[in-house]
């Protein structure tokens, strides 16, 4: 009833002649009568008229662009009024409209404008000429389509006016009826209704709301022999997916406890249900199959084998595959660094160190200790091969003075105590050479004196034989 009534007071409003019909139409009379349409080339032609009668270049093109902006408008509009459907009589006049404006526009772009930029008075005047009399003919093709869209807007208002008068009379009729046959289909429809939710709709609604939110276990009353309402539905529908959530925690137990290779069975539900189930199981085992090839790549690495790569992997997957690369570039990185320092160590080589910066944290430092190996084998052994130069020059004075650690620092303890053994030694040769070359000198000047005194006893006897001689 209230729907007709507004209705009514609807059609009332809107039919011709109506206070909202009068305001509709004196709104478009009122900016028909200030601005001038873009399909009347009246404004242009006034554009136009400026330029004739303008040397100053900055209005000149000001003019020109105005123009240029009249003329967009009037295709637009042309281009607009193209699509509308017609009747053949309008069409026919709108087609000249169109076809003495665009005579209208050509004579103008061609002619009158290039004539004005160069400011050529004989051709602006004839072309001013052609202007005026395409201008003419196109004021006579819209004041014809005027006419024919006046008479049609007085048919379509007469018709309009019968309209809405058989109008009213039909939807009072229609009114009265749709009040009786309204209430009738209202009083099945919410008995229908209440059958088909089973209970009261607030109820129901509450029921639904509940399930929405994710709370599946509240407790649904069904009415007796109820076995087809929303609320029997809902009532189903918390079994199945109670059913599937106690089937997930249990897989998601079962994976929490390690056995990742659970999955849930599919056959236990049914429709979507079932499908989840699939696609959860897929899902797992994707990941399974990651994580197991993963396990596999890195047990090759833990042996040295760098032979094997991960495989490929799609989207955000693509970052394991790239940390396993960088994991095999460090690894191949810093083996390589160790080989090349143990390769060159053992050919007696201890001049190469590796370049840690390349490396952080463990890498790092096992690098570093392996090039301070180097260099306490390399000062170590450049200490001894100092020393024994040295000594082999007979210079004893030499030692190992810095302080090493474990077997280096045995090996300089020996190497010194040798030094210092050998010091000694040769300390004692020299005082025993020292003393066996006094008692030598000794010896020779009890010599030189026996010998002397030999010497003597001889020439003293060579006397003595003389004189018995004699």
């Amino acid at each position: 009833m209230i729907y007709g009534g507004y209705s009514f007071k609807v059609l009332t409003d809107l039919k011709v002649n109506g206070e909202l019909y009068q305001r509709i139409v004196q709104g478009k009379d009122l900016v028909a009568d200030i601005l001038p349409p873009p399909e009347y080339v009246v404004e242009p032609y006034l554009v136009l008229m400026q330029l004739a009668n303008t040397n100053d270049k900055a209005k000149r093109d000001k003019l020109l662009s105005e123009f240029d902006a009249l003329k967009t408008g009037y295709e637009q509009r042309k281009q607009y009024w193209q699509k509308q459907t017609l009747e053949p009589k309008m069409r026919v006049a709108f087609q000249q409209v169109h076809d003495t404006g665009d005579s209208f526009f050509t004579t103008a772009v061609k002619e009158f404008i290039p004539a004005v930029q160069r400011s050529d008075a004989t051709l602006i005047t004839t072309a001013l000429g052609k202007i005026e009399v395409a201008f003419d003919w196109h004021k006579n093709a819209v004041t014809g389509l005027v006419d024919l869209a006046n008479k049609r807007a007085l048919d379509d208002e007469s018709l309009a006016k019968q309209s809405v008068s058989e109008a009213n009379g039909l939807l009072l009729t229609v009114l009265l009826l749709t009040v009786a046959f309204g209430l009738s289909l209202a009083y099945f429809l919410i008995r229908s209704v209440q059958k088909q939710l089973g209970g009261d709709p607030t109820y129901a609604a509450e029921a639904v709301k509940q399930v929405a939110q994710g709370n599946f276990f509240s407790e649904l009353k069904l009415q007796p022999d109820d076995s087809s309402s929303l609320i029997y539905d809902l009532k189903n529908l918390q079994k199945s997916v109670y059913g599937f959530m106690g089937a997930l925690s249990e897989m998601s137990k079962n994976h929490a406890d390690g056995w990742i290779f659970h999955e849930i069975e599919p056959k236990e539900f049914s429709g979507s249900f079932a499908d989840m189930a699939t696609g959860i199981n897929q899902l797992v085992r994707s990941h399974i199959d990651v994580e197991m090839g993963l396990i596999d790549v890195i047990m090759h690495y833990s042996q040295g084998d760098f032979s094997v790569d991960m495989p490929r992997l799609p989207g955000e997957k693509a970052k394991i595959c790239q940390a396993m690369d960088n994991v095999k570039r460090s690894l191949l990185d810093i083996s390589t660094e160790i080989k090349t320092l143990s390769e060159q160590g053992c050919q007696g080589d201890f001049s190469h160190r590796s370049d840690s910066s390349r490396f952080k944290y463990l890498f790092k430092d096992i690098l570093e200790d392996i090039n301070l190996f180097i260099e306490t084998c390399d000062s170590g052994f450049g200490d001894v091969e100092r020393v024994t130069i040295a000594m082999a020059k007979g210079d004893l004075t030499q030692t190992i003075t810095r302080d090493y650690p474990g077997k280096f620092g045995s090996v300089k303890t020996s190497v010194n105590a040798t030094i210092e053994n050998l010091r000694e030694m040769v300390g004692n040769v020299k005082q025993a050479s020292d003393v066996i070359y006094t008692a030598a000198k000794e010896i020779s000047a009890g010599n030189n004196d026996l010998s002397h005194r030999t010497e003597q006893q001889a020439a003293s006897l060579e006397e003595t034989a003389a004189a018995w001689n004699n």
